[in-house]
């Protein structure tokens, strides 16, 4: 993906790591963090959220999508997770404010419709 990221020649720089130990290690602060399809390959957000609070500038923006569930999370067939809104709620309550949550359809997977929620949230 980076080959092909690269060879569009649309970015200044693109980086190979971990997304939480990258968070943990970058300096630099960011207004706005688009986690596309990225949050479904965690279970427990607490930490991610953590790190992505931390990198953020104050009012900075956070958009990011996941399946549902009513448990907090949960394993799907599919080897993602689901989140349940509640939790999300929860667990970013403490340094985010939640601008939208909004059901849609995330992704087609083999030509389906997968459903979920794009959540927005605002650093505080």
């Amino acid at each position: 993906m980076l080959e092909k990221a690269a060879a569009r020649e649309l970015y200044d720089r693109l980086v190979e790591s971990e997304v939480g130990r990258f968070l943990a290690q970058t300096k630099e602060t960011f207004d706005l963090v688009l986690a596309a399809d990225l949050f479904v390959y965690f279970g427990d957000l607490t930490g991610l959220l953590g790190e992505i609070a931390r990198a953020m500038q104050q009012d900075g923006l956070l958009a990011f999508n996941v399946e549902t569930t009513r448990a907090d999370f949960a394993v799907l067939p599919s080897g993602r997770f689901a989140h349940a809104v509640a939790y999300i709620e929860a667990v970013s309550r403490s340094d985010f404010d939640i601008l939208e949550i909004r059901e849609t359809m995330i992704r087609l997977e083999a030509n389906k419709p997968v459903a979920g929620v794009l959540v927005i949230l605002q650093r505080r």
